[in-house]
């Protein structure tokens, strides 16, 4: 940005803090490009940084499918346990009833 608009990014700072706010939507409006070419550079920050958010949210869907896949394969080795422990349960109590 500083390349770009030089008088209103005096040093490379500015241009980061541009960024920041643009990235994380903010939009204070404290500091805005006005030349063309920077106008552009600003727009490229908010696609990637749009891109960016995207790609999180789709990445963090599969990332909670695989947890809850996980944890229905756990659940459901757990029953399977328990249904045996039952079962062997049950036969104890027969052994037993017997002697």
């Amino acid at each position: 940005m500083h390349e770009t608009d030089p008088s209103l990014f005096p040093n490379p700072w500015r241009g980061l803090w541009l960024a920041i706010v643009t990235v994380t939507t903010v939009g204070y409006g404290d500091t805005f490009p006005t030349s063309p070419l920077g106008r552009d550079a600003a727009a490229f920050l908010m696609i990637v940084g749009f891109l960016g958010l995207a790609t999180a949210a789709v990445a963090g869907r599969f990332v909670n499918q695989d947890a809850e896949d996980k944890h229905r394969e756990s659940t459901d080795k757990q029953d399977e346990i328990l249904a045996e422990l039952r079962l062997l349960h049950e036969r104890l109590d027969r052994l037993e009833a017997r002697n």
